[in-house]
């Protein structure tokens, strides 16, 4: 199992930004990579996930206390 960690934003950002992001992220996961990220379900970081959903990707969400 192949996986890349996203360090992505809890906050919304421009289009600029937030757009080649998901670019990479959904590149990614046509490639087969899994979907590792901050677990948030805010800003980027949730519409990166909600990408990686669309695309039955597999997601792991990692979280501190």
């Amino acid at each position: 199992m192949k996986n890349i960690g996203f360090f992505l934003s809890a906050q919304n950002v421009d289009k600029k930004y937030s757009g080649p992001a998901l670019a990479l992220v959904t590149l990614c996961v046509k490639q087969g990579y899994g979907f590792v990220y901050g677990g948030s379900e805010v800003g980027l970081m949730k519409q990166a996930a909600r990408e990686v959903k669309k695309l039955n990707g597999r997601i792991v969400g990692v979280s501190c206390p």
